[in-house]
């Protein structure tokens, strides 16, 4: 059950009441009511894992990563249908990702020397007793293609005389191409402010104002932790990990985020996720809110195969069974749908 749940019971109590009409009360502004959202689960290259992602037709790829290979396997294939959808309307995806996928972590000492790591998603941050500082990335990017540097550089101090620095976040594709993703100004002192007044905290700032990175620090040595200039700090050991191998539990989170979100959607689409209990899951959403489901079947299963896939009796609820290859709107190559 959600907010959005639809009440299909019957009571013996009458749930209308009569009021006087208020006309000024029924004008609305900047809603499409009459608009179509839809949102499903599904395995990227990129996206925050077990949080809904909005998806549009102009950021999809900047929010899901690059299309993966056919080659990879059945994970190829959710993109190629995000890519499909979002040619009629926006939705939201929410990603799964394998146990054995980890976040890359810059952390540093009291003197600002760095070091690095990676840690499964969903781990806490814990800084060793000399660690003052780590920055992560968190928008579910592993750097490994496009690779992603940090640099920092020595500010003028605010007008109270707070140390601050730049912090700067550049990625550089396959071909060289560098790109500044974002700026900021930070400091380690809490009361700390940028040029525009607003306060410049290292972890309150990049919460507020970015959208890749996050920190954390240790209360303990922050007060006296330095920071000197680096360049490219490379961002080393994440992964997406064997998105082949993605455990029924964790579709079975992406559905119960998805569920949970306080998001108002008209459709449920299952983008590729062949996993049976996973688009039950996806089917209970569907019969809860009163809205329809699209759910493909894996292509290689027989007819009698397929049959059994049938996971409800619901008449919104539509399983559809594609042929086995087919050209991909987004590519425009002929690729094996459903592959294992």
């Amino acid at each position: 059950m959600s907010q959005y749940s639809i009440q299909q019971s019957l009571g013996n109590a009458s749930g209308v009441a009569v009021s006087p009409i208020n006309a000024d009360a029924t004008l609305s502004t900047g809603v499409a009511l009459n608009s179509s959202l839809w949102a499903g689960i599904g395995v990227f290259a990129r996206g925050k894992p077990f949080t809904v992602l909005a998806v549009t037709e102009s950021n999809y790829e900047d929010v899901l990563g690059e299309p993966l290979k056919p080659s990879s396997g059945s994970q190829f294939e959710p993109i190629r249908h995000v890519y499909e959808a979002i040619q009629q309307t926006s939705g939201y995806v929410v990603r799964a990702v394998p146990d054995d996928a980890k976040f890359p972590i810059i952390m540093f000492d009291e003197s600002g020397e760095p070091a690095y790591t990676a840690l499964p998603y969903g781990s806490e941050i814990e800084l060793d007793s000399g660690e003052a500082f780590a920055i992560y990335v968190d928008d579910g990017d592993p750097c490994i293609s496009p690779t992603r540097e940090l640099t920092i550089e020595t500010a003028t101090a605010d007008s109270a005389g707070n140390e601050r620095f730049l912090l700067k976040l550049t990625q550089t594709t396959s071909l060289g191409v560098v790109t500044t993703l974002e700026t900021h100004t930070v400091s380690l002192v809490e009361e700390a402010k940028d040029d525009m007044g607003r306060l410049c905290y290292l972890p309150t700032a990049l919460e507020a104002r970015s959208k890749y990175l996050r920190a954390v620090v240790n209360e303990d040595l922050i007060s006296t932790a330095k920071v000197t200039n680096k360049k490219s700090l490379a961002f080393t050991g994440g992964t997406n990990g064997d998105q082949s191998k993605i455990s029924t539990a964790a579709y079975l989170r992406a559905v119960k985020v998805l569920n949970n979100a306080p998001y108002m959607y008209t459709a449920v689409l299952g983008l590729g996720c062949y996993d049976n209990a996973a688009i039950t899951a996806l089917g209970k959403i569907c019969a809860d809110r009163l809205i329809d489901g699209f759910f493909d079947v894996k292509p290689t299963l027989t007819y009698t195969e397929g049959h059994c896939c049938k996971v409800s009796d619901e008449a919104a609820f539509c399983l559809i069974q594609r042929p086995y290859i087919s050209k991909t709107l987004l590519t425009r190559r002929i690729s094996p749908r459903g592959s294992p």
